[in-house]
């Protein structure tokens, strides 16, 4: 629903387009309010109800519409865009709606209602677009009429005479400079369709002697003859604003002038050049494929726009690395891109300039072998696309003659360039229940296509006997291959190959980024288990401490009031299970997360020498309680949830291992 036909070309809908420079995800809904059947009326009865059950759903549209649907998949397929756009939560074939955002879904419902959606997906490629100036010309509606279908002769006819009938407004703006013609134009166009960035800056740019058009696709021609034609427009955009401003919002760059870059065009083209060699040079990343986020190119080149696009020193050169790899790494410019490159000039450049202390402090996702055994690559995955950096960075050499690999002759880097090491067809043949794992990011490597077409359908233990390369074990060392006798290759062994190479491809992860402690890992695996771990800790550690002051501390240094709450929760339990006897229970085993916190709370002189600071235990403490919240109650936790709560684990491990020392 992004790609729209144009002149015989494939391009993205504007939709589509605005999504990529906004991340906003009204947009997404708009497309799937005109792409999906029937998505309009599902959102529309889930607003109005708040709370209600997919097979409400199925059943109101049944009776409503007769489509005549008996899975609840066909439902769930299109309002679980709700929960993942963050518009509401699903849980047990249940969608809440967010009543913080009930009046935004509902203004867009409205906006979009007039708006004509195709509800056959499968007619998207019989579709022709008309012009209005067919629709309206008297010749050319004749010649059309009778090349269409009854039923879209009849709504030609309809939308013809809308169009031949409809009286449009006209607004007449004189002697006015064209900034000012331009936010006009901006504010009537945005209520029906959003304008693209580009064309505004265009549009208020534009003068006799300057043409922003002009000068960006001649640049974004020079980009595609140097392999980097995955620069956009609208990078290039962000970039001199970022050069000018230190931000590249949308208003931020609607806010320079003509005479702005003018002024710092030909410099900042400059050190977008030099930001290319030094991804080329010091990374091997020839081609922008490849790159996890074309985003990074802005920080990038404020960094070389600063330095006068000078030559940059060691150590300048070291922290743009270890930024590159721990960006990619931790998806840093996956959402929020903007505010990321904004925060990463302050943290990053600036400090780097001025060759002071750079401190990452990104979130960095737990990485497994099985993660990267399961990554297939692609690329249109950040993760399987940093990975592809990390096979580009190690100088890959050609299996056959041990000569580095030269990327400059990859042109397309496409399917044909990528080579499975253990090849589709004799997975198919010989290991068919190894194929749906053909494609793991653990299985390719950089060969060019004449090679891999002269060993594609051979086993391992065939073909690398046969290569005429006697330095064939340094040569797979350069493909993350260590030592290939021992990786399962000779013996044909593809799962044990693939555990190989991932562990091989972590170990050089966790040499960018360090080791996961324990709670990362804990996390990834099982965070329920990883919660009730903490709590069991936290409980033996208090209890611990205050029988070593009070062996009867449960009486005497907590209030009564929070032990009543506490008692409740036990004489609840005890209905549940007549058998069990109240002497038997400690009530420390029933108290919440945040009751740790208080019980620490009200015994404030004994645990100060451990914690510290009050304030900061109370903020790990609420971290890690909503998180719980969340799981206990079959709530989806959002990422940052998840990350706040896994950092206070982390916080909270670090304490215990000191009282432990």
């Amino acid at each position: 629903m992004g790609l729209i036909e144009e002149d015989k070309n494939i391009k993205l809908s504007y939709l589509a387009e605005e999504f990529l420079e906004t991340h906003n995800p009204d947009i997404l809904l708009k497309a799937l309010i005109r792409n999906v059947a029937f998505f309009a009326e599902l959102l529309d009865k889930v607003l109005q109800s708040g709370e209600i059950h997919a097979k409400q759903l199925l059943d109101y549209l049944n009776n409503n519409y007769g489509v005549g649907w008996s899975s609840l998949a066909q439902i769930l397929a299109r309002v679980k865009w709700l929960w993942k756009l963050g518009y509401g939560e699903f849980s047990k074939n249940k969608f809440t709606i967010n009543i913080n955002k009930k009046e935004e879904i509902r203004k867009i419902l409205i906006e979009e209602n007039e708006i004509e959606q195709e509800t056959d997906s499968q007619l998207e490629d019989e579709l022709k677009l008309i012009s209005i100036k067919d629709i309206i010309n008297e010749d050319e509606a004749l010649d059309l009429i009778p090349k269409l279908t009854p039923e879209r002769r009849e709504a030609f006819k309809n939308v013809r005479k809308k169009f031949r009938n409809y009286k449009f407004s006209v607004v007449y703006i004189l002697d006015q400079p064209i900034g000012t013609v331009v936010n006009i134009f901006e504010r009537i166009n945005t209520s029906g369709q959003v304008l693209k960035l580009v064309d505004l800056m265009v549009a208020k740019t534009w003068s006799n002697e300057f043409n922003l058009r002009d000068r960006l696709q001649n640049f974004l021609q020079e980009l595609v003859g140097n392999n980097y034609g995955n620069i956009t427009d609208v990078i290039i955009l962000q970039c001199l604003s970022t050069n000018l401003q230190e931000n590249c919002k949308r208003k931020d760059i609607l806010d320079i002038t003509r005479e702005q870059i003018e002024e710092i065009w030909d410099k900042s083209i400059d050190s977008i050049k030099k930001t290319i060699d030094f991804l080329k040079t010091d990374l091997n990343i020839s081609n922008s494929k490849i790159l996890p986020y074309n985003s990074m190119i802005v920080p990038l080149t404020y960094f070389f726009y600063k330095l006068g696009n000078k030559d940059e020193t060691s150590q300048q050169r070291k922290v743009l690395k270890e930024w590159f790899w721990k960006a990619s790494i931790s998806n840093r410019f996956d959402s929020a891109v903007e505010g990321r490159i904004a925060e990463d000039i302050k943290n990053v450049i600036l400090p780097t300039l001025n060759s002071k202390e750079v401190i990452f402090d990104y979130t960095l996702p737990i990485i497994t072998e099985e993660k990267i055994k399961k990554q297939k690559y692609s690329l249109g995955s950040a993760f399987a696309k940093t990975i592809m950096c990390m096979y580009a960075f190690k100088n890959p050499r050609h299996l056959e003659n041990n000569k580095f690999v030269d990327f400059n002759s990859f042109s397309k880097f496409n399917a044909v360039e990528f080579h499975h090491i253990f090849p589709q067809n004799y997975l198919k043949i010989k290991q068919m229940e190894n194929y749906d794992l053909k494609d793991s990011i653990a299985n390719i490597a950089f060969v060019p296509a004449g090679a891999n077409k002269s060993i594609r359908d051979k086993s391992p233990s065939d073909y690398i006997p046969k290569l005429k390369n006697v330095e064939i074990g340094s040569t797979l060392k350069t493909h993350f291959i260590p030592n290939y006798k021992e990786s399962g290759l000779l013996d044909d062994d593809f799962n044990k190959f693939l555990q190989y190479r991932a562990k091989a491809i972590l170990r050089n992860i966790k040499s960018i980024v360090g080791e996961f402690t324990p709670v990362e890992k804990g996390m990834y695996e099982n965070e329920e288990k990883q919660i009730d771990l903490f709590e069991d800790k936290t409980r033996k550690l208090i209890d611990s401490i205050l029988k070593k002051e009070d062996n009867k501390y449960w009486k005497n240094r907590l209030t009564d009031e929070f032990r009543e709450r506490v008692e409740e929760r036990i004489t609840q339990w005890l209905n549940k299970h007549p058998s069990e006897k109240r002497e038997n229970i400690d009530p420390i085993d029933f108290c919440l997360v945040m009751d740790y916190f208080r019980i620490i709370k009200m015994n404030w002189n004994i645990f100060e020498r451990i914690f510290k600071s009050k304030t900061e235990l109370e903020k790990q403490f609420l971290y890690i309680n909503e998180l719980r919240n969340a799981i206990k109650h079959s709530r989806k936790a959002d990422l940052a949830t998840r990350k706040h709560a896994e950092g206070s684990l982390v916080w909270f491990e670090q304490i215990l291992k000191e009282i432990g020392k």
